[in-house]
């Protein structure tokens, strides 16, 4: 397993998009995309070289990107 960190603005956006997501589509949709979320970092948290990552060397040594798309499947269940 990899230590999955998060910027300060990374976590300043993700909590921005949830409460947008909370105010436009309501409760359930804040849910599944939390739930979205919370998947997509523990599939990075188990490699960071899955499927979809991808190394940002112009961000800084060692930060990745993943788009939550890759782990939508999973995080149906």
């Amino acid at each position: 397993m990899v230590e999955v960190r998060l910027s300060t603005e990374a976590d300043a956006d993700i909590l921005d998009i949830l409460t947008r997501t909370y105010a436009d589509f309501g409760g359930d949709a804040l849910l599944r995309y939390e739930f979205l979320i919370v998947t997509a970092l523990s599939d990075l948290a188990v490699s960071n070289w899955r499927n979809g990552a991808m190394t940002r060397p112009e961000l800084g040594l060692g930060v990745h990107s993943y788009h939550l798309r890759n782990s939508r499947d999973r995080a149906r269940h």
